[in-house]
C-alpha cells in the first residue's frame, strides 16, 4: 500500500524451521501418552510474557469456560513479568488450578511440554506487520494455535492456512468465544 506499482519488486521470505527440530518434535508427539477423556484441554505457551503480552485476559477467559463446564488449563513455560502480579491475580480470582507458571526450562523440556499440550498459544498484540518467529517454531507440532493478536500479518497467516483461531478482541469474553 505504501509503494503503489512496486508490488512486483518486493518479495517476502518467511521463516522456516530446522528439519532436525521437526523430526525431534515428531518423535516427542509419537511418545506422548494419550490424554484421558476427562482431562482438561491444555493450552501452552513457551516464552516470555511481558508488557502487552498479558496472560490475565486469557486466564479470565479460561475461568469463564470452566464455569460453563468446558475444562481448559493454561501452562506458561518461561518468564512472566512481575508487573502482572500473577500470584495475587490467581489467588484473588480463584484461578489457581486453571494455570501453571514454570520458569524457563531447557529447550528440549519446553518442546516436550508443548508436545504434551492440546493447543498452543501465541500472544502477539500491537504488531500488525510482524509475524513472530515463535509462530514458525509452533508449526512442526501440527496443533491448533490460539493467537491473541490484532488484525494483520500474523492473523492473516493463521487464518489463511487454517492453523487455529484468532482472538483479535483481547477481552475475556471474546477470547473465551474463540477458544
Amino acid at each position: 500500500r505504501h509503494y503503489p506499482g512496486w508490488d512486483n519488486k518486493f518479495l517476502a521470505i518467511p521463516n522456516g524451521c530446522d528439519a532436525h527440530l521437526a523430526s525431534m518434535i515428531q518423535q516427542m508427539l509419537a511418545e506422548r501418552p494419550v490424554r484421558p477423556a476427562n482431562a482438561p484441554l491444555v493450552l501452552a505457551h513457551a516464552g516470555s510474557l511481558y508488557r502487552q503480552r498479558d496472560p490475565r485476559p486469557l486466564i479470565k477467559a479460561i475461568g469463564l469456560l470452566n464455569q460453563r463446564g468446558i475444562r481448559v488449563r493454561f501452562e506458561q513455560i518461561g518468564n512472566c513479568s512481575g508487573e502482572f502480579e500473577m500470584s495475587r491475580f490467581l489467588r484473588e480470582g480463584d484461578y489457581g488450578d486453571l494455570a501453571s507458571f514454570t520458569p524457563p526450562v531447557p529447550r528440549e523440556e519446553a518442546l516436550q511440554r508443548l508436545a504434551a499440550a492440546d493447543l498452543l498459544l501465541l500472544i502477539q498484540p500491537g504488531t500488525d506487520l510482524q509475524i513472530p518467529g515463535k509462530l514458525f517454531e509452533m508449526l512442526p507440532f501440527r496443533k491448533p494455535i490460539l493467537a491473541i493478536t490484532d488484525a494483520g500479518a500474523t492473523a492473516d497467516l493463521i487464518e489463511r492456512y487454517h492453523m487455529g483461531a484468532v482472538a483479535a478482541d483481547h477481552h475475556p469474553e471474546a477470547i473465551a468465544a474463540v477458544l
